[in-house]
């Protein structure tokens, strides 16, 4: 269903696109109320509002993002799977002009960190993702 869940598109690939664009040309309903809005994170603000506590175990590290992921609407298909290989990426990725600093892990698709016990890693995960979308660092267009 329609907003769900927190992701950034398309973060399962090798090389994920450098921006998103929406442009809705039907706005759906549930339940008879429109489903229009959407919502951004800043991940860079999110990394900017993180304690050094939780920025020590992740600086350096790379985490596993899979396009079978932990939930999803429709199983994906045996094609899909294979044309969507498990990808690593940086879980703080730096913008290439500015230098400024941005987490980069989402629940859904983000599947393990490198270096870290399976346990242990879920546990960050869930946190990271949790702290990108706390409501001072949420955009809403409507």
């Amino acid at each position: 269903r329609a907003g769900e869940n927190w992701h950034s598109d398309m973060c399962y690939v090798a090389r994920p696109p450098r921006g998103t664009i929406l442009y809705a040309i039907e706005t759906p309903e549930l339940y008879r109320l429109p489903l229009g809005d959407t919502e951004f994170a800043s991940a860079a603000a999110a990394w900017d509002a993180l304690p050094d506590s939780m920025r020590n175990p992740i600086e350096g590290r790379r985490a596993v993002f899979d396009f079978t992921g932990r939930k999803r609407a429709f199983p994906p298909t045996p094609e899909e799977i294979e044309r969507n290989p498990p990808v690593r990426h940086p879980i703080v990725r730096t913008h290439p002009k500015t230098g400024r600093k941005c987490l980069y892990v989402m629940r859904d698709d983000c599947t393990g960190i490198e270096g870290i016990a399976a346990e242990e890693a879920d546990a960050l995960i869930c946190a990271l993702a949790d702290h990108i979308v706390k409501p001072q660092f949420i955009y809403r267009h409507q």
